[in-house]
């Protein structure tokens, strides 16, 4: 080969890789922003959510219920004896639900049980 060809087989090739690392600087720092741009909507739409949270426990708290009747001149009271009404407990007893099953059923437990967990329980009321 004669040195003039290996001197343009050179430079194609230098400039094909130069090339190729210039199209990857530019890939980089598009991502880069693009990384930067997604950063800064999920501090705002953090700070939104904080700032949202912040107002639904402020409507939720008591004085901000007790303001609002206020100005709606809504009074509450305590209930008056005749205004309260006793329902009659109407639940089955335990003995007649499991009268009708077969004691081995029962002892297998292919019947519904209710029992509680006290752990969803205790979760629930906090």
């Amino acid at each position: 080969m004669r040195p003039i060809t290996k001197f343009l087989i050179l430079l194609i090739f230098s400039t094909v890789l130069s090339l190729y690392y210039v199209s990857q600087q530019n890939a980089l720092l598009s991502l880069s922003y693009e990384i930067g741009h997604d950063q800064s909507m999920i501090n705002r739409l953090l700070d939104q959510n904080n700032i949202l949270v912040y107002n639904t426990y402020k409507l939720k708290s008591p004085n901000s219920l007790e303001e609002a009747l206020v100005a709606e001149n809504i009074l509450l009271s305590s209930p008056e004896k005749d205004q309260i009404i006793y329902l009659a407990d109407t639940s089955v007893p335990q003995s007649e639900k499991s009268s009708n099953v077969p004691r081995l059923l029962n002892i297998l437990s292919f019947t519904q049980r209710a029992e509680a967990d006290l752990l969803k329980d205790l979760k629930s009321k906090q």
